[in-house]
């Protein structure tokens, strides 16, 4: 997930946050695909994502509307993110 965000934000030109902040903007606004079930594995903790305040509101009240924490909202949305670009490859 880090490296396709890496790549992600170097296509763009951004930082990584920013790529997070774009990621996300997108996907709140639409379901989310079945999540696929957490699978342990190598981790990469991503620094905190400073986001305007509107989005976090909105990712808050996805997280409360799904009754999961705000990480999985997050976690969603990265993942639906990966899927779409490894459909693309």
């Amino acid at each position: 997930m880090h490296q396709a965000l890496q790549v992600q934000a170097s296509t763009a030109g951004v930082t990584i946050a920013e790529a997070v902040r774009q990621v996300l903007t997108r996907a709140i606004a639409k379901p989310f695909s079945q999540s696929k079930p957490f699978e342990p594995g190598a981790r990469v903790a991503l620094a905190p994502v400073s986001a305007p305040a509107d989005l976090v509101g909105k990712v808050k009240a996805r997280a409360a509307r799904e009754q999961v924490s705000v990480a999985e909202v997050v976690r969603r949305a990265l993942n639906d993110f990966l899927n779409l670009n490894e459909g693309r490859e």
